[in-house]
């Protein structure tokens, strides 16, 4: 794999066709090739759906099955390659890495980064999310804190996402599932009121901070 830290400065039209393609899974004939991974993710309701292939593509969508974004990850052995990779919102990474990074060893970033990208790398290693680690891979394999200088130095360093802890997210998303089922007497719980509600906090507790 040439993975290689190369800033565009644009954002890949190809990445835009991830709306296409999910127009293409919603028609009656072409739904059998895509399954639903999780639904009722954070305040927002957002749902996660996967197709399998050679290259796997994970769409968000929103409660209304509107696309919000996409990544498309190839996998080698138990790591990850980010192929292509759009978002329509804020956090659209955070949220991503939070849901992919139980699926693999390590997630590499893109052959190409745009200056957006990068941006969205930036934030991520100074939001403090505890779920998952922002890192340097060098061409000598070896592991640097995040850095954007060290990033764009040489063709071949990659961003390295990986989780905090193994087992860790699974643990977290079956708790956040408890939680917003649960009841308090005749009463929804506490959790269960701010799921219905669509309160933002249940995000903070979901994902980590996240930029508003």
């Amino acid at each position: 794999m040439n993975e290689m830290a190369i800033e565009t400065g644009i954002n890949d039209k190809n990445n835009y066709q991830g709306k296409s393609d999910w127009s293409f899974y919603q028609k009656p004939g072409n739904k059998k090739y895509i399954r639903l991974l999780k639904k009722d993710i954070g305040s927002k309701k957002y749902k996660l759906y996967k197709t399998d292939g050679i290259v796997t593509s994970y769409f968000l969508i929103s409660e209304n099955n509107k696309y919000i974004g996409r990544i498309q990850i190839d996998k080698i052995n138990k790591d990850g390659y980010i192929k292509t990779s759009h978002g329509t919102i804020k956090n659209f990474y955070q949220i991503m890495f939070t849901l992919l990074v139980p699926d693999y060893r390590n997630i590499y970033s893109d052959v190409s980064l745009s200056t957006q990208a990068i941006k969205s790398y930036e934030k991520l290693a100074g939001s403090g999310t505890k779920l998952f680690k922002i890192n340097i891979k060098d061409t000598r394999n070896k592991i640097h804190k995040f850095n954007k200088e060290l990033l764009l130095q040489y063709p071949g360093n990659v961003v390295q996402i990986s989780e905090s802890q193994k087992g860790f997210v699974n643990e977290h998303f079956k708790d956040y599932y408890t939680r917003i089922k649960q009841n308090q007497g005749v009463l929804p719980g506490v959790f269960k009121q701010m799921f219905i509600s669509g309160d933002t906090n249940l995000d903070l507790f979901l994902f980590g901070k996240l930029e508003e």
